[in-house]
C-alpha cells in the first residue's frame, strides 16, 4: 500500500492557541474551534424557547426566582444573598442595575 502525503501550504496561524478539531474528508480538511464544535445553535437549549436570551436576562430571571423562593428576604442565612453566595450589598447593587423591584 502506497502512502501519500498532502502538501502543507500557507503560513502558521499566530495568536492565542485554541483547541481545534481538524477533520479530513478525502482531499478536504476542515478546521473547527473545539470550544464551540458541540453547540448546534439552530436548536434551543433544553427547557428554553427557540430564541437566545442575553446573560443579563438570564441573570435577572435567576435573581428574581431566588428572591421569590426566599420571600424577598435579602439578608440572613436563609436570605437570597446567602443562596446566591453574594454579599447583601452586591445583591442590592445587581438588583438596581437589573431594575429588580418587589411588586407592591
Amino acid at each position: 500500500m502506497a502512502s501519500s502525503a498532502l502538501p502543507i501550504t500557507g503560513l502558521p496561524i499566530r495568536g492565542p492557541s485554541l483547541p481545534i478539531i481538524i477533520n479530513c474528508n478525502g482531499n478536504t480538511l476542515s478546521v473547527t474551534n473545539f470550544k464551540f464544535a458541540h453547540l448546534d445553535q439552530s436548536k434551543p437549549v433544553a427547557g428554553e424557547d427557540a430564541s437566545w436570551r442575553s446573560l443579563e436576562e438570564i441573570d435577572r430571571n435567576h435573581i428574581v426566582q431566588v428572591l421569590q423562593a426566599c420571600h424577598w428576604q435579602i439578608e440572613g442565612e436563609s436570605g437570597a444573598a446567602a443562596r446566591l453566595q453574594l454579599k447583601p450589598s452586591t445583591l442590592r447593587s445587581r438588583m438596581r442595575k437589573l431594575n429588580i423591584e418587589r411588586a407592591a
